[in-house]
């Protein structure tokens, strides 16, 4: 069994392997994409194809490839500037909006995405997105998809909380955490805050 022993310290790490569905395999076209609102760098990617997008605006972010995943990033950045020209200094406002509008293109499609700030996450599950996080006492996880092993005791330190987000579970001794379609994650130092569907929210 090989085991993993050499980790990156960092704020997030993002990263994506892409099925072209949608566009030429070619360097414009690979995820994570990258823009500035706020006077800060937005970080995106995306997990599904989405159809019907000739009416979608994306504003003054042009895209540079020819995904609809960075297509829809630019549209859904160009929606947060519209509404709010400056940063929305409640984390659940602005979850909430940007709930709205990937809640917008999961009509057209799959949208399974993840998005960051630099600071905050956000994660949103169209058919398929888990969560877990980890924190001290830190074991060994075994991946579900290689005879690996990670000691994470080892990679870490007692004040450390890590969480991961992928579209399915990466570990096959763990307890992840299965999102329902519409829902919305935020993740701040590593812990995570949910905001339910709109169908299954208290009246």
């Amino acid at each position: 069994m090989g085991t993993i022993n050499a980790l990156y310290a960092a704020r997030f790490h993002l990263c994506h392997i892409r099925q072209a569905n949608v566009g030429e395999v070619s360097l414009v076209n690979t995820h994570p994409y990258s823009r500035r609102l706020w006077d800060r760098t937005w970080s995106f990617a995306h997990n599904g194809e989405l159809e019907n997008l000739a009416g979608l605006d994306p504003g003054r972010n042009r895209p540079i490839g020819s995904t609809d995943s960075e297509l829809a990033f630019c549209w859904v950045l160009d929606q947060l500037k519209s509404i709010f020209p400056d940063r929305p200094a409640n984390t659940d406002t602005l979850g909430r909006l940007l709930q709205e509008q990937c809640d917008k293109l999961r009509r057209r499609g799959i949208f399974n995405m993840i998005m960051t700030d630099s600071r905050l996450l956000y994660a949103y599950c169209s058919t398929k997105m888990c969560w877990l996080t980890r924190r001290s006492p830190f074991g060994e996880a075994t991946l579900k998809d290689a005879d690996m092993s990670v000691d994470f005791g080892k990679e870490t330190t007692d004040r450390d909380v890590v969480t991961i987000v992928a579209t399915a579970p990466l570990t096959e001794d763990e307890a992840w955490t299965h999102m329902a379609e519409g829902e919305l994650c935020i993740i701040d130092n590593g812990e995570v805050t949910t905001l339910v569907p709109k169908d299954t929210r208290a009246h």
